[in-house]
């Protein structure tokens, strides 16, 4: 039995930390459900903030931001971010939840409402590691038919207040939330030599410190993977368990480990003083300890040592023979400074600034010191995914400069991660899927459970269009460090990709409760709804973007195509403005600033042919302008123009194939479009030719091509009668500046008013909302 209730039409299980609506299950972190149990106690009256932070936190000393962080994080998952309705801030008071509340005491099987939810398949936790080698379609999730719900039994419903009178209904929310989160189940019986590093706490107010801390700790993380003998967490998951438990019991507990690695390090004038301290967890009992005395020009060697005296103690029979050996580390002092900074922001960045930051501070660290392997490994790393949060560089000069830092790495370091990393990263995009799987495979040869090269392999699948050897590395990747923002991201990318949307937006939500920082998460939740026709809902989880980071030009940009996707161009116009000022003094900058003009209202269409074959968010991971451009070709009656063009952008022109895939199925679509018009016969009245609706749902299909079955890509576009039923391509109805719906089919006809009705209603939503 269970114990659930329900705020208005949201189901909220206090067993598994969720908030079911509509059939979408969305994941919670335990203080958030801690809060939100004492909030529905006392519903419409108003809960001081004193209350809510004495009651959930108990004696731990918080501050004020930690209550309003686990706010947000419930107005997201109610939807209540804008209005701020349902949880409402009372000035100088606390909170109050505006809700009727109706608690069901039962087990809720015979609740047609909250039955209607689709299987999910996504029990992580019962997967195990597959090797790369055995991956197969097998290993990937099946659907499963849902039974319909029994409509006999009858759920007893009471006033909440009535039964959780008092303290009972905290005591029964904190033990079920203890009982489910904090300790799911029994730890598996623990290996003897598995060992956890903990965050390095960092004594003193010098920033240098707090990279230093961070950085020695990722550092002697690995130092001890490469060890065969050990099993070591990755650094996500203990770095949030870390900061979850306050008891050093719990947290090797959650992570199933024996030992546990603890430290310090304190700045002293030019010194460091670095400590660090093996304990046995369960036994509460200090097995190692050493302090270094060091400069920074020293403190390379300090984790390499104590990684060989942890491993030593742990396993004396290990010889260093069997072990990895290490990379020699920077004899400079200041690249040794700067690698640590840029690290920092590699591992911590949630916001665009993170590329910015990590890259100036690795260039720093090769500029210091021309011969640092892992500097230059990091620098290229950087540059290969410029791409992945936002576009700082041109693609052409990012590569090369990507490619500049993989040759000096593997110079310098043949086993150089990062580097290796970065090299897969290029040869998936290139479709050099043996050189990526050979770099890739390295990297796993040395840590078989390292998340990053899982994750890569999982997109090298996606751009081979093996969507269930995707799918299987995804969850491998997770299960190796679930409570990775950036993991769970890319889970959610795959089922994107797959068509599985539902998932995609579970994912996606397990990232922001992971880290309601991490932008990116926020961006795929948009996209997913985006794609499922929640255009408002999309644009809410943009704004919530934008409040963490509003610097960012592809997210503006993205939130403003979302708006005119709406019906809403006046609104639109505001963030293409604020996307020029961000571009400065230049063509994108241009381009955006106008682009009512030259996207909207096909003005001057030649000046904007020539800003858009020059604009650098033409085509990005998050959205594309192509439609926009092949509309502009045919208008001018240019198509061979364009065939040239996006021929050279695909790098076609060399003479090499390549396959249609998720990177590149944009690019492709359009080149169908705009190859047919080319090899056409031109109107004998020479009047322009419009991408019209007939090209438009053949591009769809051609975008759509790389994820569907070849039988039904085929089957769809010989039947042009049909209409087009997922309606996926509305999506840019806004290309269309002359779009006449009378001729199109009566059934063509029926799906636009579908449509029509459906962004009415969702425009409405947003501009009432706008007004209050």
């Amino acid at each position: 039995m269970q114990e659930k209730f329900k705020i208005q039409d949201y189901l909220v299980d206090t067993d598994d930390n969720t908030v079911t609506y509509r059939g979408e299950k969305r994941h919670i972190e335990p203080k958030a459900m801690l809060v939100l149990a004492v909030l529905a106690q006392d519903a419409n009256r108003t809960v001081a903030r004193q209350h809510l932070l004495q009651t959930v936190w108990g004696n731990r000393v918080v501050v004020d931001e930690a209550l309003t962080r686990v706010i947000s994080q419930l107005r997201v998952v109610f939807d209540d971010s804008k209005s701020r309705t349902l949880i409402q801030t009372v000035p100088k008071k606390g909170y109050r939840l505006n809700a009727h509340i109706d608690l069901h005491t039962e087990a809720i099987q015979g609740d047609d409402e909250f039955n209607d939810v689709p299987a999910s398949g996504e029990n992580e936790s019962q997967d195990s590691p597959t090797p790369l080698a055995t991956v197969s379609p097998d290993a990937a999730e099946t659907e499963r038919s849902q039974q319909a719900p029994s409509s006999e039994e009858k759920v007893r419903t009471t006033s909440l207040r009535r039964w959780f009178d008092g303290a009972l209904f905290i005591a029964v929310i904190v033990l079920s939330v203890l009982a489910a989160w904090w300790f799911p189940e029994e730890p598996e019986s623990q290996s003897p030599l598995s060992v956890a590093v903990l965050p390095l706490e960092s004594v003193g107010e010098g920033s240098q410190t707090k990279y230093l801390a961070e950085g020695l700790s990722e550092e002697l993380l690995g130092a001890l993977s490469q060890s065969k003998a050990l099993r070591v967490p990755s650094r996500y998951s203990t770095f949030a368990y870390a900061r979850r438990f306050e008891n050093l019991k719990d947290i090797a507990r959650a992570l199933k480990v024996t030992y546990l690695v603890e430290g310090t390090v304190r700045e002293q004038a030019n010194n460091y003083s670095v400590t660090f301290r093996l304990l046995n967890a369960s036994e509460d009992r200090l097995v190692w300890s050493k302090t270094y005395e060091s400069t920074t020009l020293s403190l390379a060697e300090v984790t390499e040592d104590a990684a060989e005296n942890v491993t030593t103690v742990l396993a004396p029979a290990l010889s260093q023979a069997s072990r990895n050996t290490t990379t020699e580390e920077s004899t400079s002092a200041s690249a040794y400074q700067a690698y640590m900074r840029g690290k920092y922001w590699l591992m911590n960045g949630t916001t665009g600034e993170w590329f910015l930051e990590a890259s100036t501070a690795f260039s720093e660290a090769v500029e210091a010191d021309p011969n640092y392997a892992k500097a230059y490994g990091s620098l290229a790393y950087i540059y290969a995914r410029y791409n992945y949060h936002d576009a700082y560089l041109e693609d052409a000069q990012a590569r090369e400069k990507a490619r500049a830092a993989i040759e000096k790495a593997l110079s310098l370091d043949p086993t150089e991660r990062n580097a290796l990393l970065a090299s897969a990263i290029l040869f998936t995009s290139g479709q050099q899927f043996v050189q990526a799987e050979k770099a890739l495979n390295t990297v796993l040869s040395m840590d078989a459970s390292d998340s990053t090269a899982l994750y890569l392999f999982s997109e090298l699948y996606l751009a081979k269009n093996e969507f269930d050897k995707a799918l299987a590395l995804a969850r491998q990747a997770k299960q190796a460090d679930p409570l990775s923002p950036w993991i769970n991201v890319n889970l959610s990318i795959v089922h994107f990709w797959r068509g599985e949307y539902h998932k995609a937006l579970e994912a996606a939500n397990e990232a922001i409760t992971v880290d309601a920082g991490y932008t990116w998460a926020y961006v795929w939740k948009a996209k997913t709804l985006q794609r499922m026709g929640e255009v408002a809902s999309a644009i809410d989880s943009m704004e919530a973007c934008l409040e963490i980071d509003n610097a960012s030009p592809v997210n503006i940009a993205y939130t403003g195509l979302l708006y005119l996707e709406l019906g809403l161009p006046e609104k639109s116009t505001d963030f293409f403005k604020k996307t020029a000022k961000l571009f400065g003094d230049s063509d994108d900058a241009r381009f955006w600033k106008s682009f009512r003009r030259f996207g909207y209202r096909h003005e001057q269409p030649d000046l904007a042919i020539q800003l858009l074959t020059t604009l650098r968010l033409l085509d990005n991971r998050i959205f594309t302008l192509m439609p926009l451009l092949t509309s502009l070709y045919l208008e001018v009656q240019e198509a061979d123009a364009g065939v040239a063009f996006i021929t050279s952008r695909l790098m076609l022109d060399s003479g090499e194939s390549k396959s249609i895939n998720y990177l590149n199925s944009d690019l492709y679509a359009s080149l169908g479009v705009l190859n047919t018009a080319a090899n056409s016969s031109q109107p004998e009245d020479n009047t322009r030719t419009d991408f019209g609706y007939g090209q438009l749902r053949i591009y769809e299909l051609l975008q759509s091509r790389a994820i569907s079955s070849p039988g039904q890509y085929k089957s769809e576009l010989a039947n042009e009668a049909s209409p087009y039923t997922d309606e996926k391509w509305w999506t840019y109805l806004w290309v269309l500046p002359n779009f006449d719906s009378d001729k199109l089919s009566p059934a063509q006809q029926q799906a636009y008013r579908r449509f029509l009705s459906r962004r009415n209603q969702q425009r409405d939503s947003v501009m009432s909302e706008n007004s209050e």
